[in-house]
């Protein structure tokens, strides 16, 4: 098929990370070679106060002196806590009001952070779980095999199918029944995995009926309800002909796992990971034809294997237009943006951090160097470093601000998560703007 006309779209100030000499200078050259052209300058999303905002901070950013002062206090609020936990019970505190106060709706919602580590997603996660909010979070540069959920759901697979002979550790056990099983905690998780785990490669689970009394009440009843539910499932399973993986991962979710009582019912993310599973097991079937291993079973073993030792990424782009609806969204900040999608309210985390701001180290890839505007002959010095770095925060600051239609929060933390003081670029530029705005405000008095 032949078309006569294309349209194409610049993003001014995009490009929020460029790789292997991506070039947006020569992709803008060809509005030359366009019969027409239309330029948009007002932003259908921010107010005004909010775009004199973005402009006011990427002057500090670019150590330039802002046209007109904006005013802060109405758009950004900053925030400081002496150590990560207190931003962290800061935030889900404000965001809390903001949903049950303000009538924000949590899909409106968005807490962005430079880097997102498992700790800080846990953390921020419970504390909102707490206070009965749901979130779920975007990372897809994340393996499958680093999700808890995926393990889980190998564990029992493993457990479902003992011709495979994967062997299955009292400790791999007590994790998979930490994940399906709502409210259990490690301590309990462990009990369960050290008694009622048995055979040679631990695919026998004794039932818990067959416990002493003394150590049921230390699980509780309805935890080992929970558990014989999830027990008589398997053994029934291997009783029948086996499904397929993605068939058998379909049922386990669909008939235990997403029930009420049972670890992924509230568990957006774990969700999410289950279906990010099925749908690459199916992507995999697709690309290696399951006819040509000789023996039953020996695909679905394959797969997991490949998986669990990093052949295999099984890293499948997420839906950025599925979007829930009913929780907050926690995620990296680039990730954000390029989910293109607009919300009321962001949370900016740790703006002392150097991970706004930082280039991704790429020494083979030069983002500036292989670009063909660059000279063979120059070399690239710290300072081109600064400059570059200065650049990566005006964009991603501008693509953020862009992206929101009512207000930002901002917080800084005395010490990060290695017990270092803070003195990242966007936290001195935003505390210069606040210094020149208090400094016009005493003047004014």
């Amino acid at each position: 098929m032949c078309y006569n006309s294309a349209l194409l779209i610049h993003d001014l100030d995009g490009g929020f990370r460029q790789f292997s000499g991506a070039d947006p200078i020569s992709a803008a050259a060809l509005k030359d070679s366009c019969k027409e052209t239309a330029t948009l300058h007002e932003s259908f999303i921010v107010p005004a106060g909010l775009s004199r905002v973005q402009h006011g901070l990427a002057a500090s950013i670019l150590h330039k002196e802002p046209q007109s002062p904006p005013d802060l206090h109405e758009w950004m609020v900053e925030s400081h806590a002496p150590f990560f936990p207190d931003m962290i019970r800061q935030i889900c505190d404000k965001v809390d009001h903001l949903i049950h106060n303000e009538q924000i709706p949590p899909a409106e919602i968005v807490i962005l952070s430079p880097f997102l580590s498992d700790s800080l997603l846990f953390s921020l996660s419970n504390g909102l779980e707490k206070l009965g909010i749901s979130s779920h979070t975007i990372r897809p540069s994340r393996s499958l095999r680093d999700e808890p959920a995926v393990q889980c759901l190998f564990t029992l697979a493993a457990l479902a199918h003992p011709q495979w002979g994967i062997p299955i550790t009292k400790a791999d056990f007590s994790t998979a029944l930490m994940t399906s099983v709502e409210n259990l905690d490690p301590i309990r998780a462990y009990f369960i995995a050290q008694i009622s785990l048995r055979g040679k490669n631990g695919h026998d689970i004794s039932s818990f009926d067959l416990i002493n009394p003394q150590a049921q009440q230390r699980i509780t009843f309805s935890i080992g309800n929970r558990f014989e539910e999830l027990r008589n499932w398997i053994m029934t399973y291997q009783q029948r002909q086996p499904d397929p993986l993605d068939v058998f991962f379909s049922r386990l979710f669909g008939e235990i796992l997403s029930r009420s009582g049972f670890g992924f019912h509230r568990d957006h993310n774990a969700t999410a990971a289950a279906a990010r599973l099925i749908e690459s097991i199916q992507k995999f079937r697709r690309a290696i034809n399951p006819v040509t291993f000789s023996t039953p079973g020996e695909f679905e073993k394959e797969y997991i294997q490949m998986i669990q030792s990093g052949i295999l990424a099984a890293l499948s782009l997420p839906a950025w237009d599925v979007m829930d609806k009913d929780s907050v969204l926690i995620s990296p900040a680039h990730t954000f943006l390029m989910t293109n999608q607009s919300v009321k309210i962001q949370f900016w985390l740790d703006i002392g951090s150097r991970g706004w701001s930082e280039r991704l180290y790429q020494p083979l890839t030069h983002p500036v160097v292989l670009s063909r505007n660059w000279q063979t002959s120059r070399k690239w010095t710290d300072e081109h470093e600064l400059e570059y770095n200065r650049l990566i925060l005006f964009r991603l600051t501008a693509g953020l601000i862009r992206r929101c239609s009512q207000r930002i929060y901002v917080y800084a933390v005395g010490m990060d998560e290695q017990g270092n003081e803070q003195r990242g670029d966007l936290l001195l530029a935003i505390s210069t703007l606040l210094q020149k705005q208090r400094a016009l405000e005493g003047h004014h008095v």
